[in-house]
C-alpha cells in the first residue's frame, strides 16, 4: 500500500488516540495522490537500491535533481517503486512528504507527527506503542523535533529489531519550508544517528534542487550522514 501525506484523509485502522482528532489534526494532509509518472529511470533505481543494500547506508539519501527536471515527479515514482519492489530490498515504504508551495512553520512541525500516523498505518504492529505513548503524553505533537523524532518515530520500531524490514520515507518540497525549520528536521535525523549509531533504523530520500542550502550544509558538516546522488 502506498501511504502518503494525504493518507490522513483514510479511515485509520489504529484504535483510540490514532484515530482522534488530536492526532489526526496533527498529520498535515496535501493535495494529489502520489504515483508512477512517465518512464522509470532505472539509474537512480539502480543507485538507491546499492545505498539501501549497503553495510551501513547513510540514513539520508539526497536526489539534487536539475531545475528543469519536475521533482515532485521523481519522488513519487521513487515512493511508488520502493512500494512495489521494496520487499525485495529488505525495506518498507513507511510514508512520503509532499508539501504543498510555501510551506509554512505550522506545516513543518507536523512532520514527525505525520510521518508516525502513516508509519501505522503501513506497519500496524507498532500501532499498540504509538497509541500508548501519546495516550501518556498528548503533548509529544507539540514538542522540538528532536524529541518528536525520538519518540513518535525510533521508540516505536526500537522494539523490533531487525525483525521488520527497514522504514524507508520519501520526501519532496524541503525547498518550500522555512530554511531554519527544515534545518531543525534534518538535525534531528542526524543527531539522532550520531548519538546511537547501533540504534533502530530508518531512512530518508529527499529530493530537491541542487543547491539546496540546508542540505549542502548538512553534507559539508557531517558527509557520512547523506548519499549524494546527481541527477
Amino acid at each position: 500500500m502506498l501511504v502518503c501525506a494525504n493518507a490522513c484523509h483514510c479511515t485509520c485502522v489504529c484504535g483510540g488516540i490514532l484515530k482522534s482528532n488530536s492526532f489526526q489534526d496533527f498529520a498535515y494532509t496535501c493535495d494529489g495522490t502520489p504515483h508512477l509518472y512517465g518512464t522509470v529511470l532505472c539509474h537512480y533505481h539502480w543507485e538507491i537500491s546499492e545505498w539501501i543494500s549497503g553495510e551501513n547506508p547513510s540514513p539520508i539519501f539526497w536526489v539534487r535533481s536539475p531545475y528543469d527536471t519536475p521533482m515532485s515527479t521523481i519522488a513519487h515514482d521513487i515512493a511508488s517503486n520502493l512500494d512495489k519492489e521494496g520487499d525485495q530490498l529488505g525495506v518498507k515504504l513507511a510514508g512520503s512528504w509532499f508539501p504543498q508551495k510555501n510551506a509554512n512553520d505550522s506545516m513543518t512541525t507536523k512532520f514527525f507527527p505525520t510521518i508516525a500516523h502513516q508509519m501505522s498505518i503501513s506497519m500496524p504492529y507498532i500501532q499498540e506503542g504509538l497509541a500508548r505513548d501519546l495516550a501518556t503524553d498528548p503533548s509529544l505533537v507539540h514538542q522540538t523535533p528532536d524529541r518528536q523524532f525520538e519518540k513518535l518515530i525510533l521508540n516505536q520500531i526500537r522494539p523490533f529489531g531487525k525483525s521488520i524490514p527497514t522504514p524507508v520515507v520519501v520526501i519532496n518540497g524541503l525547498d518550500e519550508c522555512d530554511g531554519m525549520n527544515a534545518e531543525a528536521l534534518m538535525q534531528a535525523i542526524v543527531g539522532a544517528y550520531a548519538a546511537d549509531p547501533d540504534g533502530p533504523r530508518i531512512r530518508f530520500i529527499i529530493t530537491s534542487c541542487p543547491d539546496n542550502q540546508v542540505l549542502q550544509r548538512l553534507l559539508d558538516s557531517n558527509p557520512s550522514m547523506i548519499h549524494t546522488l546527481n541527477l
